[in-house]
């Protein structure tokens, strides 16, 4: 998973370690994280400085997979939010959103109508079990009759 971390140094140990600000949960959309920090080891990162912003790729163990300067990034965002989010943008996302919401409405009226199914025969199930109790009780009467 990336995060977008920065560079700090443990106030314990005075070793450096990432504090995790943010991650990515799909392209171009970004969520605050709860502070965690991971370790990082001296020779590995000795370009590192504390301060510095870096997009961090993390295994599953916290394990750094991948990490480059967040400055490309970082500009990235600014100039985005100096243009401004365009209406084309907004238009797209509207219609995203509106593909989606009728997605959404046709897999509800399959689940209903699979519910609906599903009941019936239930309902089914239950009158032909309630069916073949009345033979095996007729057929016992019977042989016990004869």
């Amino acid at each position: 998973m990336l995060y977008l971390a920065q560079v700090s140094q443990n106030t314990v140990s005075a070793e450096l370690e990432l504090e995790l600000l943010a991650q990515q949960n799909a392209h171009d959309c970004w969520q605050i994280c709860e502070p965690e920090f991971v370790n990082l080891e001296r020779a590995a990162h000795s370009d590192l400085a504390a301060g510095l912003l870096v997009l961090v790729e993390l295994n599953h163990e916290h394990q750094i997979i991948q990490r480059q300067p967040a400055t490309e990034f970082v500009l990235g965002l600014l100039r985005t939010l100096e243009q401004g989010i365009a209406a084309e943008f907004l238009v797209q996302e509207a219609a995203r959103l509106e593909e989606w919401r009728r997605t959404l409405t046709v897999q509800n009226l399959d689940l209903t109508r699979v519910r609906l199914e599903i009941e019936a025969r239930r309902e089914e199930l239950q009158a032909l079990e309630a069916n073949l109790k009345r033979e095996q009780e007729k057929l016992q009467r019977k042989t016990q009759s004869n």
